[in-house]
């Protein structure tokens, strides 16, 4: 997943105006950046699904992508969407756990 996303965020910089040799140098520093690193590793998860499980792309993809992004500073991302969940659940993110309403209510009981 990481080279697909460290492509993904790398074209981003290119279009910022960096050359094409500079934002595939920066990629990796990049991904650091919490947000980047949701951003490209949630658009790679999607792209591994849609390739190699047979996932077929829904009109929801870009609005769960912005709502990933979103949430890459919370600690926590809480949905009932288990497919998105699954997507989710492969970004390598310190200290960020995808679960879902039940699990999120059971946890504080």
């Amino acid at each position: 997943m990481q080279p697909i996303a460290q492509g993904l965020v790398s074209r981003l910089a290119q279009l910022a105006g960096l050359s094409q040799e500079s934002a595939e140098q920066l990629a990796p520093e990049l991904l650091r950046i919490r947000t980047l690193r949701m951003y490209g590793c949630v658009a790679a998860s999607l792209i591994y699904a849609q390739t190699f499980e047979g996932r077929t792309p829904k009109i929801g993809d870009s609005r769960d992508l912005m709502h990933a992004i979103a949430s890459s500073e919370a600690r926590i991302f809480v949905t009932d969407d288990a497919p998105f969940r699954r997507i989710l659940s492969r970004v390598p993110m310190d200290d960020f756990e995808v679960i879902d309403l039940p699990s999120f209510v059971a946890s504080y009981l």
